[in-house]
């Protein structure tokens, strides 16, 4: 019954988690998009002078703008695949995943905004190591990190913008130290662990749900989301009891 209860609460999560990166994925989806609505009308205006005309060179043209189609569905593809995790109605049982491939997968959401934004991104963990759970709530938890370092980031006037993960196994504990360059967190923030409780923001329009579903989803895997004190922007450590 416990797990059944947990089951929908996590459901519902990652539908807040997917509603708060939606803007990310219109951000990487347009592109796309654009390119089908004008490479359209070029491919008719082709079609239309080959007729016309049975000028092979128009055949030249016609198979550049197909591949430009091809590489696009498969960018529109990929955007899918992405963010499947969140997009699960149902969950299976609980199983051993991998840290290393759910953490790229959470940044992979991202990966038009980061690049254009030229931040780095830094990922240190072993393939090996292993979770017991469901790796959505590992995904959900980092997607809201990265979601919150990404916008602050692009406020940053800091000319190195920077994302840092450091995955260990200690005495029979997964620690997954989460760092960015951003402003990061007052003292009192960190000390009160205010910024955990739904509601609070300080976010130009923020819902305050972000770091209360990452640390919810965390305590689903035996976990705990805590924010540490660092000099050189903000900080974040996921401790998991195997």
């Amino acid at each position: 019954m416990k797990e059944e209860i947990e089951k929908t609460i996590a459901i519902y999560q990652g539908q807040a988690t997917l509603g708060k990166i939606v803007n990310f994925i219109l951000h990487e989806g347009r592109k796309p998009i654009q390119f089908f609505n004008s490479e359209t009308k070029v491919i008719e205006r082709y079609i239309r002078h080959y007729k016309a005309t049975k000028d092979e060179d128009l055949l030249k043209d016609l198979d550049d703008s197909i591949e430009g189609f091809r590489l696009n569905s498969n960018l529109i593809s990929d955007l899918f695949k992405r963010i499947n995790p969140l997009a699960k109605q149902k969950r299976g049982n609980k199983a051993n995943f991998e840290i290393d491939r759910v953490i790229k997968d959470s940044f992979k959401i991202f990966n038009s905004t980061l690049k254009e934004a030229s931040i780095d991104v830094t990922i240190n963990c072993n393939t090996d190591l292993t979770i017991y759970g469901w790796e959505e709530d590992l995904f959900t938890a980092l997607t809201n990190l990265v979601e919150n370092s990404l916008y602050w980031l692009l406020l940053s006037t800091k000319q190195a913008k920077v994302i840092n993960i450091q995955v260990s196994n200690f005495n029979g504990s997964i620690i997954l130290d989460y760092k960015d360059s951003g402003p990061g967190l007052t003292d009192l923030e960190i000390e009160s662990d205010v910024i955990f409780e739904p509601g609070y923001t300080k976010k130009l329009n923020g819902t305050g749900l972000g770091l209360a579903i990452a640390g919810e989803a965390i305590e689903r895997l035996n976990g705990k989301l805590k924010a540490r004190k660092y000099d050189q922007g903000a900080y974040f450590q996921i401790e998991i009891n195997q």
